[in-house]
């Protein structure tokens, strides 16, 4: 099993800083992926859930869209 390659959210601050690296994240959503430990991933929308994953097991998988008000107020 490889490393993931989404990029761990869990709070407000590492969500802005995701969407300060991937800015086409506000305009097309983001893929991502829920670990067994419950872990948040996120990757640029034309991931794969399964690089996002790094290949590991996942509770949850998709896409999300977000808005610029969503990122004003998010609680996780």
């Amino acid at each position: 099993m490889g490393a993931p390659v989404g990029a761990p959210i869990s709070d407000e601050t590492s969500l802005s800083a995701w969407l300060g690296q991937n800015p086409d994240a506000l305009g097309e959503g983001a893929t991502f992926v829920v670990g067994l430990a419950g872990v948040l991933r996120l990757a640029p929308r034309r991931s794969e859930h399964l690089a996002c994953a790094g290949a590991n097991e996942v509770l949850a998988a998709g896409f999300s869209g977000t808005t610029h008000a969503y990122t004003k107020g998010i609680t996780l």
